[in-house]
Order: structure tokens, then sequence, then C-alpha cells
């Protein structure tokens, strides 16, 4: 078994080691990805970006300018299963597009499991991305949302769900990937992992959902409490900011524009009236590590 190299990234420390898939041999499957993410007896971090699956440019006719660069990415959570979307992700992939001269211009697009995005670089080193996480939608079928009240089909909208026998009113919302709003006075990480591994569990969820504890401080700023399924409790997460500041942008709690706070940092969304929201933060490099072969025979 060949050497196995990775490059460690993070944004507002939601980790992240992205698997170059033309610089590695070894492929990547449920079981190494456990292995390999757990954070005591391996790298650990909060997933693995595998890509570039394929790469391609859209030439300008008759010209050497490059209309498009378009790569392929798969989210790998710690638990071995497969994310369809993440903010951080894929700021952090596109990052990594950058610093390794896959993309040479000030944009790209990265295709992943639930949908593409378009990536612009906000300066030279890439390290500040505005990314178009897309469309919000708020139907239980986007959402993968099963056995839910009745007259909530069409919008899961400040929905009365039961989580461990405790009535809670949530908003459900996918941004590609689906997650589940709960508006509260106060935050703490022990509310949010009761709420979040319930939540996990539920049959009310046929994808599993992602849990998103928020507290409004005034119409620009919101702080919130993250349990993501695959990966449990994060500093960090770009497609919860997208649904939770969506959400309240829904229910007339924010602006369209808004800072959005976790353990982590913060990070900015914008959201047009049509539903299309944008995600705004920085990606740092921590470094490359390489993998003995004899961790994986073992």
């Amino acid at each position: 078994m060949e050497k196995m190299r990775f490059e460690k990234y993070h944004g507002l420390g939601n980790d992240y080691l992205v698997y170059d898939c033309y610089k590695n041999v070894t492929q990547l499957d449920s079981g190494k990805v456990q292995r390999i993410c757990e954070r005591h007896y391996g790298f650990g971090s909060d997933g693995i970006l595998s890509g570039p699956g394929w790469g391609k440019k859209v030439w300008k006719k008759d010209s050497n300018e490059v209309l498009e660069e378009r790569f392929g990415v798969t989210i790998w959570n710690p638990d071995g299963s497969q994310a369809e979307k993440s903010g951080n992700g894929v700021q952090i992939f596109a990052r990594y597009l950058k610093d390794s001269g896959y993309v040479t211009g000030n944009s790209c697009v990265v295709e992943m499991m639930g949908g593409e995005v378009q990536v612009d670089y906000l300066n030279p080193s890439g390290s500040s991305i505005r990314t178009s996480m897309g469309t919000l939608a708020f139907d239980a079928k986007s959402i993968g949302a099963v056995h839910v009240p009745d007259g909530y089909g069409e919008e899961m909208v400040e929905v009365p769900l039961v989580f461990d026998g405790e009535i809670i009113k949530c908003s459900c919302v996918s941004v590609g990937n689906p997650h589940c709003v709960v508006a509260a006075p106060e935050l703490s990480r022990e509310r949010v992992c009761q709420l979040g591994k319930a939540a996990e569990q539920s049959p009310y969820f046929s994808k599993r959902i992602n849990m998103n504890l928020v507290r409004v401080v005034d119409r620009q700023h919101m702080e919130m409490e993250i349990y993501e399924r695959g990966a449990g409790y994060t500093l960090a997460s770009g497609t919860s900011c997208c649904a939770a500041a969506g959400v309240m942008y829904r229910i007339g709690k924010v602006d369209s524009r808004v800072l959005v706070s976790m353990p982590g940092g913060t990070l900015e969304v914008e959201m047009t009236p049509e539903g299309l929201v944008y995600l705004t933060g920085e990606v740092q490099k921590v470094g490359t590590m390489i993998l003995t072969p004899s961790f994986l025979e073992k």
C-alpha cells in the first residue's frame, strides 16, 4: 500500500483533509475514512474532501481566455458516510485548487452530490472566498422529511416536532443538504448535542438531518451552535449558517445580509428574495500530512 498524502485546512475551526486523487493511488472507502478522521488514533478532522474527480476548462472561442474552470469533489463525513454539500468544505476545496495551481483564474465551479456552486476568490491567495450556495428549499420532499404533522408538507416552517418527548418548534430547510433550525433564547453545546442526537435518529428524516440552535442578536447578527449528522458537534458550518440565516430571514427576524457567529468564528450570509444564498468566509491552511502504509493494515 502506498503512502497517502493529505493537505489539512480549516474554516473557523471546521477542519478538513483534502485527498488529491491525482496525487494518490489508494482508494478511499468508509472504513479508511473513519480511521483517518479519528481524533486520537488518526489524523483527526471533520471530514475528507476527495478530488478533483475531474477538471474541465471552458475556453472562449478563438481565444486563450478561460471562461470557466469546473471541478468535482466527494465529501466524506467522519463516520464514513458521504455528505451532499458542505459550505466550509467547498471553500476549503476551492482554496486547495488555488494553492495547487488547478485554478488559474478568480473563480471556479465546484460540483458535488448536492449540486454545483460558484466560487469567487476575493484576494490573490484564495484565502477569502464568496460562494453561491444555491437555492433554499423548505418543502418536505427536498428535506427528506416524512411522517410530519398534517398541513406542513408544503413548507416546513415553524413546525411542532417531538424530540425526546419534548415538543420543539422547528423550521427545516435544504441547502443541498437538510437542516433543522430551532430558535432559542440561550445557546449551549449540551443543548444542541441533545437535540442533534435526537433529530439525527428521528424517524421524521429519511436522510438524517443537521441540527442548528439559533439566537438572533439583532437584524444583522445571529449566534448559533451546530450538531452535524455524521460528524457531531462542530465549531462552524457554512451550510448551517446559510440554513439558519435563511430560516430567520424567511420568518422576518433578520435582514437579507447577516453575520452568523459560531464558536469557531463568524461568516457572512447574503440572501435574495428568490431564495438564493451566498456565503463569505476565510480558509486557512494547516499543513501536509503523510499517512504511513502500516496504519491501515492494523
